[in-house]
């Protein structure tokens, strides 16, 4: 079997370290400035217990930070998860399939500011393997704004909206799911996952559904596969864009009037 010999891993090592120094801000420096909000995005999970993962530590010195020199904190995905766990002792749960795919919402407290022209049965997309108990949620003081009972909660946040907490993914644009869809084909190949992946629910058209149908045969046969063509995003119905651009407007206006 092949193998990188060391110096060469020790050259990307250097690479990887040279980019972060260049790109990103230490977290001294950047606890050093003013913020009125803090965005926290998701990963893909590697443990089972989240405390466990290397950026736990740093991710919850960060969240205690952000309570008490922030007017608001936005959580994405696995943050949610993470500052649930934290700040709340609640434990996400591993779900029987994943929430994958784009759903159509409740809303709960229509009357809520992050709701404000945001239309009741909205479509979000989902991409989690864990979940957050609506029992437990409902004896803290976050509401649930938005949920689908098969996919999990869209978004919870306190009255005030100084802790907004999204599982959906508001943010995504017309290629995230497909290029999760692709990773997780290529996870299958290369043995990381040990089944197929499933076609993430409501997203492609059905013309393309049965189309990927007669690829995943072709993918099965020959073991090889780098990425779909641009037709796979053919007469997917992005209205959720809109819905997610309608949703950061409404916490930006919110940390205007706070100013």
């Amino acid at each position: 079997m092949f193998t990188q010999p060391l110096w060469m891993l020790s050259l990307v090592v250097i690479i990887q370290k040279q980019y972060i120094d260049q790109h990103y801000n230490a977290i001294k420096d950047f606890m050093s400035r003013d913020y009125d909000g803090l965005i926290i995005s998701g990963a893909n999970p590697s443990q089972a217990d989240m405390t466990q993962e290397s950026f736990w530590e740093p991710l919850i010195e960060v969240m205690e930070w952000a309570e008490q020199n922030t007017n608001s904190i936005l959580c994405s995905c696995l943050a949610t998860h993470a500052l649930m766990k934290a700040k709340f002792n609640i434990n996400r749960t591993l779900r029987k399939a994943k929430s994958w795919g784009v759903f159509p919402h409740r809303i709960l407290h229509p009357d809520h500011p992050l709701m404000e022209n945001i239309t009741d049965g909205f479509n979000g997309p989902h991409s989690h393997y864990y979940d957050i108990s609506i029992e437990e949620i409902e004896e803290t003081n976050l509401k649930i704004l938005a949920v689908n009972d098969r996919a999990g909660f869209f978004l919870l946040a306190t009255q005030e909206s100084d802790l907004i907490l999204f599982q959906g993914h508001p943010e995504y644009d017309d290629k995230s799911l497909l290029k999760e869809y692709e990773r997780e084909i290529k996870n299958y190949l290369s043995g990381q996952r040990s089944d197929y992946p499933e076609v993430p629910e409501n997203y492609f058209s059905n013309l393309t559904v049965s189309r990927l149908d007669e690829e995943k045969k072709n993918i099965l046969d020959n073991k090889e596969f780098n990425s779909f063509d641009s037709s796979a995003l053919e007469d997917i119905d992005l209205g959720w864009i809109e819905t997610g651009n309608t949703l950061y407007k409404n916490w930006l206006s919110l940390l205007s009037k706070r100013k």
